[in-house]
Order: C-alpha cells, then structure tokens, then sequence
C-alpha cells in the first residue's frame, strides 16, 4: 500500500488518468501473483 500513498502524495504530478491506470496495473499484478502462488502451494 506504501505506491499508493506515493501516488497520493504526487497529485499535482500525476494526472488523474495515468495514476487510474498504474494503480489497476498494479492490482492487476498482485492478484495474478498471489494467485499463482496460491495454485503453487495447493499442486500436488
């Protein structure tokens, strides 16, 4: 959580819509990789 308050930290800096789309890049990486390690601790 520590981006995002950078991020909240910089609004003069970023535009709304670039600070839209790193944060659901950024959600979008962590979901696939606590996914990934999910399927990895429950493979046989």
């Amino acid at each position: 959580m520590y981006i995002v308050g950078l991020l909240l930290s910089w609004e003069p800096v970023i535009s709304y819509s670039q600070k839209i789309q790193f944060i659901s890049i950024w959600w979008s990486h962590m979901l696939l990789w606590q996914y990934s390690r999910f399927i990895g601790f429950n493979s046989p």
